[in-house]
């Protein structure tokens, strides 16, 4: 039975032994977790002919995914290969299988797949293909006041990334989230990232719901950073006509519960960054060294 620790104790009894010290015949051999993790992930890449490195652990070590690539039979017309999304237990037997979302015009299977939490799994869309330099877009109907896809990127924006969550329960409908930023908590239990259509009109979402700000959009300056327990997130925005600023989020279900501290109006966010300093303050700067601004508060939360 796996034990959840980082070691695990494995007692060898000699047939007959009964309790007190351990007597001739009897070993207390020390198992690595690593050791473990590497030992099941062989047995499942043996049974599912996929190579080892692909198979992914839940948190608790009861599940693991990864992902199936089926190749498509010699045909006059080329096809493109199968991906799947296989989870199993630790011994190698099929729990579930879920089609991936994909980016239209590619072939590629998801990138950087891994749990999130126990029962959801997290991959990346891989990007499609760059179209040829002398192919105009397509052009497309535009609505007055709401960005259409097809529109152009706004010059020197980044490109926005998409990744899928997908719930391990039968028939679940996966959860695509495109934006920038993406982030896990140490836990890899929630995924936070920026939406928005326009730099300066983003806001916070996790899992798909906006937690930040509760209505319409503002500048987000950094990328948000989760607290060391995954409950809370801080990051900096930069409003358009007031002073820069350090926002902490303590409880993503409480629309009333956002701290700010106002910022120096002359300060450049460009490539400024949030660190947690333990779970009671933040400090702003370049690198958790050279901070530029801290802050420290209490927050109470149910016992």
């Amino acid at each position: 039975m796996w034990l959840g620790a980082e070691v695990v104790f494995v007692l060898l009894l000699a047939a007959g032994a009964s309790g007190g010290p351990p007597a001739k015949g009897m070993e207390l051999e020390q198992v690595d977790e690593r050791v473990w993790l590497s030992e099941k992930a062989a047995r499942i890449a043996g049974r599912h002919e996929v190579t080892p490195d692909r198979v992914q652990f839940s948190p608790d070590r009861r599940r693991a995914v990864f992902v199936k690539t089926t190749e498509p039979r010699a045909r006059r017309r080329p096809a493109k290969p199968m991906h799947r999304l296989v989870v199993t237990d630790p011994g190698g037997n099929l729990l579930a299988a879920f089609t991936p979302l994909k980016t239209r015009g590619s072939a590629e299977p998801p990138k950087d797949l891994g749990f999130l939490g126990n029962d959801r799994v997290v991959y990346e869309l891989a990007s499609p293909a760059p179209a040829p330099v002398d192919v105009p877009p397509p052009q497309t109907r535009r609505r007055r006041g709401r960005p259409q896809a097809g529109s152009p990127a706004v010059p020197g924006a980044p490109a926005p990334r998409v990744f899928v969550i997908q719930p391990l329960r039968r028939r679940a409908k996966p959860l695509r989230c495109e934006g920038l930023e993406f982030t896990l908590p140490p836990a890899r239990t929630r995924l936070a990232y920026l939406k928005g259509a326009h730099p300066a009109a983003l806001s916070v979402f996790v899992d798909e719901r906006r937690i930040y700000p509760r209505k319409g959009t503002t500048e987000v300056a950094s990328a948000p950073a989760w607290s060391g327990d995954g409950l809370a997130l801080a990051f900096l925005e930069k409003p358009s006509s007031a002073a820069p600023r350090l926002v902490l989020v303590a409880d993503l279900d409480n629309p009333t519960g956002d701290t700010t501290w106002e910022l120096p109006a002359t300060l450049d966010t460009k490539g400024l960054h949030v660190f947690w300093v333990g779970a009671d303050r933040l400090v702003v700067g370049k690198h958790v060294g050279a901070p530029v601004f801290s802050a420290s508060f209490e927050v109470e939360r149910p016992q």
